[in-house]
């Protein structure tokens, strides 16, 4: 395999906290690319990323970096006489010590086969395996892990080429990368499953998306949540959703037993981030939407220190209307606590996924799209353990709480615009949710009675004038109030 040191290092920003916990926010510029993970080892990190040469050859880059981001070495997987191209979905570290990557390569025609690479910590194959099991569907894999008995699992979707049908599969290999299994769930139109782990039973949750199955029809997605035994049959599913579009990205394990699904949701064409916290037959123990700036989504997730809670994805600039990759730390019930949006001029960014590292920060991979040009650029961004990159990190904490400990609201963004949108949490439910908007006058400019269940909802401000407002909220036992501004 040829080695290739020609990895641009087109931005960095470098710091070490007084704690010790090194940062540093680094894109990575062949051509076009893009990094959805990587994992770390003991003098750096193991990035495989997308990387375009031309039309029609897409390798994929072993990235290797040290703990301060600074680039050591790279190696490019692929066949460059080949019109394929790879799509890379994950990189684990195997039981000894060495790393599989999962990846699909597709050519022109959408003709996707499943990859296996077994590299070593030097990014050097020690094999690799393209497999197909069905010539009447091409495969995208989503996600990879490491199974209980030292095997692997991909999961993803499997379509016609003609894009008229599409089902969600699981594939079991063994540490060999010999099939053992293969199965697929779905209904009569497209489904897919982005993530999937094991559990405690050794079976497996898949977490996707749905077209076929509750509110899921040609033009909305429901998330998808499949529970399957060790030998991948079938014992129940569920979906969440509205009549609007909900897509499932991650499912993790909580410390507690219970789990954690997250994505995104588009309410009234408004993306959000939704999380929920589900327990281990798939009931909602609370769910939450997420959107403290115009618009959010969530990718990757995971219960850290705490019991806190750490998401990645994206949130929208209201005033530029720019993505920006974003951090958000949720507390145990899933009420935001902070977040971090990493603005990179006048590009848009989006991050992919997230990991505690050994000296207690947080590293995420992601990419920067670069305007109208079409270019981007593979990026990672590490960080202390409050999501800050550099000194004088300033984040967002655009969002109040008010809690009597048998309710609680929040209230976001604040100050908002247009809208503002409500989170009620009670510890008994109660029949409705009275809401009062006073001005600095002490006059009523709204009262509304929200009839439960009524754990999310919005109201417009498109009548209220730019100013301070006092919001009271009852439930007919408890009475809370904050303070409102208004752009």
């Amino acid at each position: 395999m040829s080695k290739y040191s020609i990895i641009i290092l087109s931005f960095c920003l470098f710091y070490q906290d007084i704690m010790g916990q090194v940062t540093f926010n680094r894109q990575f510029d062949l051509n076009i690319d893009g990094t959805a993970c990587l994992i770390e080892k003991s003098n750096g990190y193991i990035i495989p990323f997308n990387s375009y040469h031309n039309p029609l050859y897409k390798p994929f880059t072993v990235q290797l970096i040290n703990l301060a981001g600074e680039s050591v070495d790279s190696v490019l997987y692929g066949n460059v006489s080949s019109n394929s191209y790879y799509e890379m979905t994950k990189i684990i570290q195997v039981n000894d010590s060495n790393y599989i990557i999962g990846a699909y390569s597709r050519d022109s025609f959408f003709y996707a086969n499943i990859s296996l690479v077994k590299i070593n910590q030097f990014g050097d194959s020690i094999w690799s395996q393209s497999y197909h099991p069905d010539s009447a569907f091409a495969y995208a894999t989503t996600d990879l892990i490491l199974s209980s008995d030292s095997g692997y699992v991909i999961s993803g979707q499997k379509y016609d080429t003609s894009h008229f049908d599409g089902q969600a599969y699981v594939i079991k290999f063994d540490k060999f990368g010999t099939i053992q299994w293969d199965t697929q769930f779905g209904g009569s139109k497209f489904d897919a499953f982005e993530a999937i782990i094991e559990t405690n039973d050794l079976g497996f949750l898949a977490l996707g998306w749905t077209r076929s199955f509750g509110f899921g029809n040609s033009n909305n997605r429901d998330f998808y949540l499949v529970k399957m035994d060790s030998l991948g049959n079938f014992q129940w599913q569920k979906t969440y959703g509205t009549t609007e579009n909900e897509t499932g990205f991650r499912i993790s394990a909580l410390s507690d037993g219970n789990y954690i699904i997250l994505g995104h949701r588009a309410l009234n064409s408004v993306n959000s981030g939704w999380i929920m916290k589900i327990d281990p037959t798939g009931n909602i123990i609370w769910s939450k939407t997420i959107n403290p700036l115009e618009e959010g989504i969530f990718c990757s997730g995971y219960e850290i220190s705490n019991s806190n809670i750490v998401c990645v994805g994206a949130s929208r600039d209201p005033a530029s209307h720019i993505d920006g990759g974003t951090i958000f730390s949720l507390d145990s019930l899933g009420n935001l606590q902070w977040f971090r949006r990493f603005a990179e001029g006048s590009s848009h960014s989006i991050l992919y996924d997230v990991r505690v590292t050994n000296d207690g920060g947080l590293i995420c991979p992601g990419l920067v799209f670069k305007g109208q040009s079409g270019n981007q650029d593979a990026w990672v961004v590490k960080t202390d353990s409050l999501g800050c990159d550099s000194s004088d990190c300033a984040g967002y904490t655009l969002i109040d709480e008010i809690n009597t400990g048998s309710m609680s609201i929040s209230i976001f963004p604040n100050p908002a615009s247009d809208l503002i949108n409500f989170e009620v949490y009670e510890s008994v439910p109660s029949d409705f949710i009275e809401i009062q908007i006073f001005n600095v006058m002490g006059q009523i400019k709204l009262n509304k009675k929200i009839i439960c269940p009524c754990r999310h909802f919005s109201i417009s401000l498109k009548d209220f004038s730019a100013g301070i407002y006092l919001i009271k909220g009852t439930n007919g036992k408890t009475e809370i109030s904050t303070r409102l501004v208004k752009n």
